[in-house]
């Protein structure tokens, strides 16, 4: 059983999807994941962070599901980074569409559904400063590092450290120079 609406970040929902939450009162981030979409509806998985501890077969299970309850809802979407907000197994699922991009958030607990559509606003918008074109599948594929570094910057462990766009940047670009300058002294070396 599935609930499906839409949802407007900076509008309160009726909070009825609290009732049902069957997690503790404390919550987690479940998982993020940046998919494409092909014409006949299959998604293509460009990044995937599950925080909840499962295995590679549970993963794809849950993925599947939110893939589910968003591919009718999908076509809903009037305009870019719309959300819509689902209620799957006792876990909250944002999603929006964003160009060729699907992102989908999950959480349970405090991270109800105004948390999670600050944190999918935050991940677009760390998405547009890192690719100059615009958030895309190809330009997520080109920018893949930094868009991993960035997404470990606001989600570590399940638990939402941060969401302020310059701070996620400035911490995924210090990784990100450091491995870089890890590689080239280890060619130096060699």
């Amino acid at each position: 059983e599935r609930d499906i609406l839409q949802f407007r970040p900076g509008r309160m929902l009726n909070g009825s999807f609290d009732e049902d939450l069957q997690e503790s009162s404390e919550g987690k981030i479940h998982c993020i994941l940046l998919t494409t979409m092909s014409q006949t509806g299959q998604h293509r998985v460009l990044i995937s962070r599950h925080f909840d501890g499962s295995n590679r077969a549970e993963q794809a299970e849950w993925e599947g599901k939110m893939f589910e309850a968003a591919n009718q809802d999908l076509g809903i979407i009037k305009d870019d980074e719309e959300q819509m907000v689902a209620f799957v197994q006792g876990r909250l699922v944002l999603f929006t569409q964003v160009a060729d991009l699907v992102i989908y958030v999950s959480g349970s607990g405090v991270h109800d559904e105004l948390v999670l559509s600050e944190l999918l606003t935050s991940i677009i918008a760390v998405l547009r400063a890192l690719i100059p074109k615009g958030p895309t599948g190809g330009g997520v594929l080109d920018q893949f590092p930094k868009v991993s570094f960035g997404i470990e910057e606001m989600v570590c462990g399940g638990n939402l450290e941060m969401m302020d766009t310059q701070r996620v940047l400035l911490g995924s670009g210090l990784k990100w120079d450091k491995k870089l300058k890890e590689g080239k002294e280890k060619e130096g070396r060699e």
